[in-house]
């Protein structure tokens, strides 16, 4: 970047997840994330460089909107952007829903951030004619167990600025439980969230790491039966706590279930 004649320096930001300093050697200490930071017309951008398959810009989600101290003369302190790909995946797409609970899906899934680049990572190294049998062994039954794939299709593998795009057919025998004359559904890649409210009170500080913090939105259109209708009452709900979002819309549209849910967890 010098070489060209831009402006950048080296950057330490002080990392969300660090624990509340007790003194000055303490204070020194929470300021451990290394990034690149380079001046540009519209602001400063930091971004990490240690991954290969990191997005311009990209932070991780316990560096941004933190306090940094900029490597040159005089040491000038300000604040990184929270701007920046989200770490996260977006799951979209219709269901043919049956009488028997058996569904026919066409999902995308579009993972941002630090999901893209693990991702990218992974499918890199399996050959071409692995690919559809590790997916459909090792992602699809984390949200639907039990998943056929079909066919799959990788969109902007090797476009990094872009979401990494999954697009699948997929087969599911048991996408809703016969119960009596009665179809149920559970709520489609759910995130599982009890873990972190096991008691009625908080004993100790709240800690959501790199591993746990992500976005998490689902938009599926389930098309219904013939004859048959949504008789749960769909209440929409939106609650906020520091940053921490969690927002449900599942509503019926022209007789057709929607799941419109956003869980945002930042580390």
């Amino acid at each position: 970047c010098r070489l060209l004649g831009m402006d950048v320096a080296m950057g330490i930001i002080r990392d969300r997840l660090s624990p509340p300093p007790v003194g000055p050697f303490s204070e020194a200490e929470v300021f451990s994330g290394l990034a690149v930071r380079l001046a540009t017309e519209s602001g400063a951008r930091y971004m990490i460089v240690r991954d290969k398959y990191a997005p311009y810009g990209y932070l991780p989600s316990s560096l941004r909107g933190q306090p940094a101290i900029v490597l040159k003369p005089g040491a000038p302190r300000e604040t990184t952007p929270t701007t920046g790909s989200r770490d996260g995946v977006t799951h979209e797409g219709t269901v043919e829903l049956a009488d028997d609970g058996s569904a026919a899906l066409q999902i995308e899934q579009r993972y941002e951030g630090k999901l893209a680049i693990s991702l990218r990572s992974a499918l890199e190294s399996l050959p071409e004619a692995r690919l559809k049998d590790t997916i459909e062994s090792r992602l699809l039954p984390q949200a639907l167990p039990g998943a056929r794939l079909l066919a799959l299709d990788i969109k902007n593998l090797a476009d990094l600025v872009a979401p990494l795009v999954l697009a699948m057919k997929i087969r599911m025998q048991g996408f809703a439980l016969q119960r009596g004359g009665e179809l149920v559904i559970n709520t489609p890649f759910a995130m599982r969230l009890g873990a972190l409210a096991s008691l009625p009170a908080r004993e100790t500080p709240l800690y959501i790491s790199e591993q746990i913090s992500t976005r998490s939105v689902v938009r599926l259109r389930v098309n219904l039966p013939e004859g048959a209708r949504v008789s749960t009452a769909l209440t929409p709900l939106s609650l906020e706590d520091e940053g921490r979002i969690v927002t449900v819309r599942d509503r019926v549209e022209q007789g057709a279930l929607v799941f419109d849910r956003v869980v945002d967890l930042p580390a």
